[in-house]
């Protein structure tokens, strides 16, 4: 609502549509359920993300219209520089239609990681997207990278809420050291900044993908903490503090634990 009155964009414009699920947060759920408020565009989880492709249109000087579609040149803009820092062509890039009639993009779990280790560390001269430029000032897509990264930093209940959410928390629990974003079905990538831990010298990228889509967060949730833990980026006591996240427990209907589930103990990094 915000960033609408400041730019003065309507929100009937948004085409993301409504959800149908309540909030995450119970709190804003029962808030709204007591309120009355019924399903709206400004509430869809993607209004902000619609909003960001308008403004874009907007400084790109194109027409609003149809700003969702495939052929669109904010959607042709973010596929190219998403591809950029892939690595992939973008005309190989495979594209489908998200949950909120937008384009979203495949790419092979190394692309994600390597991605999350130049997110983790924009300047890293293994492996950049753009050279820094003969001036010796960074390009603006590295420039772009250190703001997404730093402000995630700072913000880290702008990923994931205030809620207990893996996100949120193990950023919370890592403050200035990690980011880590979970995506839909199953889907999870960290950045681990260089010096993340006395294990990490130098910027590490994880992508971990759940084959299932996981509907309960559970095996996401205790391969990411285990893979942090291989990594040494969490110590035995951080570790038996996330045991939640490490090990979440099944419960029955009277909210007794029946279950817990494990990573595989076997060792889970690869090159």
């Amino acid at each position: 609502q915000g960033l609408l009155a400041r730019t003065g964009v309507d929100a009937s414009v948004l085409v993301c549509g409504s959800e149908t699920a309540p909030p995450l947060d119970r709190a804003t759920a029962e808030r709204l359920q007591r309120d009355g408020e019924t399903p709206g565009r400004l509430r869809h989880q993607c209004s902000g993300q619609h909003l960001a492709y308008l403004l874009l249109a907007r400084l790109g000087g194109w027409a609003p219209d149809g700003y969702w579609e495939a052929d669109h040149p904010s959607q042709r803009a973010i596929r190219d520089a998403t591809a950029n820092l892939l690595g992939i062509a973008p005309d190989a890039l495979p594209a489908a239609i998200d949950g909120c009639g937008t384009q979203t993009y495949a790419a092979p779990l190394r692309a994600i990681a390597r991605l999350h280790a130049l997110l983790a560390d924009p300047a890293d001269p293994v492996d950049p997207v753009d050279p820094v430029d003969p001036a010796g000032s960074a390009d603006p897509t590295t420039a772009a990278l250190h703001r997404i990264r730093n402000a995630m930093l700072a913000h880290p209940r702008l990923l994931g809420g205030t809620g207990d959410r893996l996100d949120t928390v193990l950023m919370e629990h890592r403050p200035g050291r990690l980011t880590l974003k979970v995506g839909a079905e199953g889907l999870a990538g960290i950045a681990v900044l260089p010096a993340g831990s006395a294990a990490v010298t130098s910027a590490q990228g994880i992508a971990i993908k759940i084959d299932d889509g996981d509907p309960t967060g559970r095996a996401l949730s205790a391969v990411s903490v285990e893979v942090l833990r291989q990594l040494g980026v969490l110590d035995p006591e951080g570790t038996a503090v996330l045991r939640r996240f490490h090990t979440p427990a099944v419960t029955d209907s009277l909210g007794r634990t029946v279950a817990q589930a494990h990573a595989a103990p076997e060792p889970l990094l690869s090159p």
